[in-house]
């Protein structure tokens, strides 16, 4: 049996004999060792080192080798109920040779050295860091000029079975509806055509099995080069951007690699539900985490019904590169949050106390950096972007305001926003050369409360500013009048020069002024 940290085996309602052990699986057949109360009449050991068991015959004690890096304690003849006032003795040095899995441990010497761009060494209070020259603070969409420029191309989605949500009503944005540049002149729209599907007999009751619809426009032509259709079964996101005109899409149990004509280039078997997948900005690394379950599924029934915080699984991280070869595994709890890759490593949130929270970036070959410091009365959200940005979300801690950053790999912004009680919640997307970054602003009519259900309908508009990397000056100004409650409304093209955007029953078009167009006073001519 094993168990993890904050397992709370010692916990005061820890006080029943029972035939299971102590992750929960069941194991019937042993007799039950009781014995609840301390023996004075045997002194304690007076130093204790790592593995120790003391008086407890036949049982073992195998520090951090366990799932998730917990520890492992075993018996041949007995099962172990730890009871009130047990005592577990922690020890906080000496478990460094314990065996741990890591992202790096499987990855060649070599392909680390070629693979890790090194780490800053400083980080900066992001909170109150916006230097002139390298950041810019963002203006409100209610104050900001009107847009500054119309489409160049629209493409029409009526007759294809497209349904802008409107009535439903939702806790979260959705992945309903996602663009993707395939080339300069192909561009795919997928979408759920919210049709009835039958349930098959290995779906989860509790997934949400539904239909994808991918489109695939020509862009030379507008008009709708071939269809396809796929199934998947849970809400999560489904279809990721790569280079080289590709796209990873969730279909089935599988995660497929399709080129810019729709063929597969490679795919991955899923034994099991996804729980997330994260790319790196370079696409070096992609992170794929499925959940393996852990408990039978009449111990998982009665943990659902204990709990309001979800049952915890383990969740295998696997570790891809851009060719959907496999380069590496590690394990995680499905409580922890999914990692942020950077090109240098992967990022975690740790909590410093109070508001303050601390970003680390740990490289490749494990070395571990600060990259940023922030300060939020609620949980801080990460995101990375191209060009190794990294775009956050937090609350301000003096009000009840929430805030934006867009964040250098260093800690250091590029721009800061600050969101008024009718914004709902901003996404960022860079575009594949990181020259440029787009934030989108969705807006809510009636004021808008992250914890609180809201209906498509209560979407007034989707303001759309696209910014250069280098300092988070302002390139470019649009707006949807008819925004679709969707993570993924817009895709930047090639080279960063359009941005498709999806607005009501058709996406629209825009060309983006380059850094050097807006200098020179160049401006795109409008239909």
């Amino acid at each position: 049996s094993s168990f993890g940290e904050g397992g709370g085996l010692g916990s005061p309602g820890n006080t029943q004999a029972n035939h299971s052990d102590l992750s929960g699986r069941q194991n019937p057949g042993l007799p039950v060792s009781l014995d609840p109360a301390p023996d004075r009449a045997h002194p304690r050991p007076t130093a204790v080192s790592i593995g120790q068991v003391w008086r407890i015959p036949n049982f073992s004690l195998s520090v951090s080798t366990g799932r998730l890096g917990s520890s492992v304690l075993s018996s041949t003849k007995k099962d172990l109920r730890v009871p009130r006032g047990a005592v577990l003795v922690l020890s906080p040095t000496g478990v460094a040779s314990a065996k741990t899995s890591s992202l790096s441990a499987s990855i060649p010497e070599s392909r680390l050295a070629a693979l890790t761009p090194a780490l800053p060494n400083h980080a900066f209070e992001t909170s109150e860091s916006c230097q002139p020259a390298t950041c810019s603070i963002a203006r409100h969409a209610g104050v900001i000029s009107p847009a500054n420029s119309l489409p160049i191309q629209t493409l029409p989605l009526s007759g294809l079975g497209y349904l802008r949500l409107k009535s439903a009503e939702m806790l979260d944005f959705e992945y309903g509806a996602a663009l993707a540049y395939l080339g300069p002149d192909h561009l795919l729209f997928t979408f759920n055509p919210h049709t009835l599907i039958p349930r098959l007999a290995g779906d989860d009751p509790a997934s949400h099995p539904h239909m994808v619809r991918a489109i695939l426009f020509n862009l030379q032509t507008s008009a709708v080069e071939s269809t396809f259709n796929w199934r998947i079964s849970d809400s999560r996101q489904y279809l990721w951007s790569l280079s080289d005109d590709r796209v990873l899409v969730h279909s089935g149990a599988r995660l497929l690699l399709l080129d810019s004509n729709l063929r597969e280039l490679a795919s991955v078997p899923l034994s099991s539900p996804l729980s997330f997948v994260r790319i790196a900005p370079n696409q070096e690394h992609i992170a794929v985490g499925v959940i393996r379950e852990l408990h039978t599924p009449e111990i998982h029934a009665a943990l659902t019904a204990a709990t309001s915080n979800g049952v915890e699984e383990e969740v295998a991280v696997l570790l891809f590169n851009d060719s959907l070869q496999s380069i590496g595994e590690t394990r995680q709890s499905s409580y922890a949050l999914p990692p942020v890759l950077s090109d240098a490593g992967r990022i975690t949130l740790l909590h410093a106390g109070g508001e303050h929270w601390r970003y680390q970036g740990t490289s490749w070959n494990s070395e571990t950096r600060t990259v940023a410091r922030i300060s939020s009365a609620c949980l801080p959200d990460m995101t990375s972007l191209a060009s190794n940005l990294l775009f956050v979300t937090g609350c301000d801690t003096s009000t009840i305001g929430r805030w934006y950053r867009i964040l250098r790999l260093d800690g250091s912004a590029v721009l800061k926003g600050n969101l008024l009680s009718t914004d709902t919640q901003p996404f960022s997307l860079a575009s594949r050369s990181g020259e440029a970054f787009a934030v989108a602003l969705p807006t809510a009519r009636n004021g808008y409360s992250p914890t609180s259900p809201f209906h498509g309908t209560d979407l007034s508009s989707e303001a759309v500013r696209v910014y250069r990397s280098t300092d988070g000056r302002n390139l470019f100004t649009a707006d949807m009048h008819a925004p679709t409650p969707t993570r993924q409304p817009i895709a930047f093209g090639p080279g960063g020069t359009r941005l498709a955007m999806l607005d009501d029953e058709q996406i629209a078009i825009y060309a983006i002024p380059s850094s050097a167009e807006m200098q020179s006073g160049i401006s795109h001519p409008s239909p």
